[in-house]
């Protein structure tokens, strides 16, 4: 039990990071096309 949790939670919250920098860039660059072509 010990061992499951130490491998999932190193795991976990350097995907969810990885993730949530991933969407704000998509995010960031979709705001300025649309202030750049409105």
């Amino acid at each position: 039990m010990a061992t499951v949790q130490r491998g999932a939670s190193p795991q976990s919250p350097s995907k969810h990071i990885t993730v949530s920098c991933w969407s704000s860039e998509i995010f960031l660059k979709f705001m300025i096309l649309l202030i750049f072509s409105g």
